[in-house]
């Protein structure tokens, strides 16, 4: 799956998430340590 890149440095690129993130992304959404200020942290039922 090609990534379209929105912003490059030389250290640095960002680009839009796809599918492919969801299972990173999920885990550390997922984690109430580092949710910890946020309202909630996200879970299977919560997406």
């Amino acid at each position: 799956m090609e990534n379209k890149i929105i912003l490059e440095t030389e250290r640095l690129f960002l680009r839009e998430m796809n599918m492919d993130d969801y299972d990173a992304l999920f885990r550390v959404l997922a984690d109430p340590e580092i949710m910890q200020h946020y309202p909630y942290s996200f879970d299977e039922e919560r997406e």
